[in-house]
């Protein structure tokens, strides 16, 4: 009867009505399950896939397939104009944070030089072993020292 009615269903709706409230079951349990980090992947899968199939019969699932197809597209809409809003707001604020430094006095400038090699100098003794990742390193620290040789040489005149 199950199989017979499934069988009888128009694709579309069998697809917005089971297939993608399942997916994205899938998905909650399976990134649940990935955040406790208790079992290994192919274990996980498994217990996610069983969870939702389990979640099928469940009157949770009419209101998860009813709730996810009706708000779904807001839910994106909102979530992308968000990090949009975010990243924009990021860049700008790097953006003024450049152009800031960049005009300052040349103390401050020798005091971020300063500040920016000691972490390229970490980020050197981190990488140590690596020979690509240790030049790029060594590029950064040899830009930022003549940057520095640039603005001690502009204070003293």
């Amino acid at each position: 009867m199950v199989l017979e009615s499934l069988l009888t269903t128009p694709s579309t709706e069998l697809f917005q009505s089971v297939l993608l409230p399942f997916i994205f079951l899938f998905a909650v349990f399976f990134g649940t399950l990935s955040m406790i980090n208790r079992f290994h992947n192919k274990i996980n899968i498994v217990l996610a896939i069983a969870f939702a199939l389990f979640a099928l019969e469940s009157p949770l699932f009419v209101i998860v397939k009813e709730f996810f197809i009706t708000y779904s597209t807001y839910a994106v809409i909102i979530i992308f104009f968000v990090v949009f809003v975010a990243g924009a707001v990021n860049w700008g604020y790097g953006r003024i944070t450049d152009t800031y430094y960049e005009n300052v006095s040349p103390s401050q400038r020798i005091r971020k030089l300063n500040k920016d090699l000691a972490k390229e100098y970490k980020e050197l003794d981190k990488v140590r072993g690596d020979p690509e990742k240790e030049a790029t390193a060594r590029q950064h620290i040899r830009r930022l020292k003549d940057e520095l040789d640039i603005e001690t040489g502009r204070l003293r005149h």
